[in-house]
């Protein structure tokens, strides 16, 4: 009887030590949630914050080959939670997500974004980009890229085409032998999202002239027509007829006279660097100011040239 205790206690106990074994077990494998999770895990949305860009889809586009060498780039983007281990843009090309909102996180700023596959990604802002508040430049809005796509078909006046022959240049560039020309008059075939430097909007129009080259031309994404930097491309003939063969001839030229507009003077010589304006009982007067060390100044009474000094 006694040895049938003993031996019925040894297999109570042995069992209680395996249930026992087996929760424990358990434990510790729930205690470890897969890296999956981690990097899809949310910001709290009092953390969260919202910005202009907020529910847009964006596209990330093509970088040029002297551009994805830099350290800059494949250390912007990261996993959520996940600080040292950054994501090479170059398995981000071509891939879509939504931007949530923005959050600070070490004193910097961030965008969250989340990739279509679930991803949630964390791009660290540059100085430039928060003074500025513009998105990255390396992606594009995709509803943009709808909008821009009605210019298909497009006739265009190019703006900015000098010397620019190579595709390290960020307003144009041709692979074409023979060079385009400023105001050659060319038609947009396609739409090419694609950055190669500065801080416009990384969208082009792909352009061909009458002769048959082609060429790509950065998209205006907002009107240059005043300020420091000049437009792309010009959306209607910049040269009416009304201003006559001679007027024509001296803009195309690239040189101004006294009695020219301010649109004249804008087509020939580009945007000011800067305009000092005095204003008198005998109406508005500007300096025009181009060329910051050695400057050209062009003065402008009611709205023409009065006098050049150069």
């Amino acid at each position: 009887m006694i040895r049938h205790h003993l031996a019925f206690l040894i297999i109570t106990v042995s069992f209680c030590l395996i249930i026992i074994g087996c929760n424990s077990l358990h434990i510790r494998i729930s205690a470890a949630p897969p890296k999956k999770a981690i990097s899809r895990a949310p910001v709290k949305k009092s953390i969260l914050k919202e910005l202009d860009w907020s529910g847009k889809e964006i596209l990330f586009v093509k970088i040029g080959d002297n551009y994805k060498s830099f350290k800059t780039i494949n250390s912007k983007f990261s996993l959520l939670n996940e600080n040292d281990r950054f994501i090479n843009y170059s398995k981000l090309e071509n891939q879509y997500g939504k931007i949530l909102g923005k959050f600070y996180r070490n004193r910097s700023e961030y965008l969250l974004i989340q990739m279509n596959d679930g991803r949630n990604i964390k791009y660290a802002r540059t100085n430039w980009e928060l003074a500025e508040n513009i998105p990255p430049p390396y992606c594009c809005f995709t509803d943009e890229i709808v909008k821009i796509k009605k210019m298909i078909g497009q006739t265009i006046w190019l703006n900015k085409t000098k010397e620019f022959l190579y595709p390290s240049t960020t307003t144009f560039f041709t692979f074409s032998k023979k060079p385009f020309d400023r105001f050659d008059e060319v038609k947009i075939t396609d739409i090419y999202p694609y950055y190669n430097g500065g801080f416009d909007r990384p969208l082009w129009l792909m352009i061909k002239s009458k002769d048959g080259r082609a060429g790509y031309v950065k998209y205006n994404y907002k009107d240059r027509s005043k300020g420091f930097v000049d437009n792309y491309y010009y959306t209607a003939d910049p040269f009416p007829k009304e201003w006559g063969d001679e007027t024509i001839d001296i803009v195309k030229s690239g040189r101004i006279s006294v009695g020219m507009t301010e649109r004249q003077v804008r087509i020939s010589w580009g945007n000011p660097s800067y305009i000092n304006t005095t204003v008198t009982r005998q109406g508005k007067s500007e300096q025009w100011v181009y060329n910051n060390f050695k400057a050209d100044l062009v003065y402008i009474k009611n709205g023409k040239v009065d006098s050049i000094h150069n």
